[in-house]
C-alpha cells in the first residue's frame, strides 16, 4: 500500500518512490544514515548551526569523497 511505511523509516512508501529511494530499505544509499534522517537534515562536521539535506539516493551528496554519514555529526 502506498499510504504504509514498508521499512519502517517514517517515509511513506509513495513518498519514496516519488524521490527515488527504496520503500522497503531503511537506508537506501547504505551509508548507515537513514532514509528520512538525510531528508529531514543534517548537521555537519565543522558546523552545528546548519542543517543540510542530503539525498538518501546518494551516499556522498556533494561529491566530496567523503560519505554523507562520515560527514555527520
Amino acid at each position: 500500500d502506498c499510504d504504509e511505511d514498508a521499512d519502517g523509516d517514517t517515509l511513506i512508501n509513495k513518498y519514496e518512490i516519488k524521490i527515488g529511494s527504496h520503500p522497503q530499505k531503511v537506508d537506501t544509499d547504505d551509508d548507515t544514515l537513514a532514509d528520512n534522517y538525510e531528508v529531514a537534515g543534517i548537521k555537519i562536521k565543522g558546523d552545528d548551526t546548519n542543517t543540510y539535506k542530503t539525498l538518501p539516493t546518494n551516499a556522498d551528496t556533494d561529491g566530496d569523497t567523503l560519505s554523507d554519514s562520515d560527514e555527520a555529526l
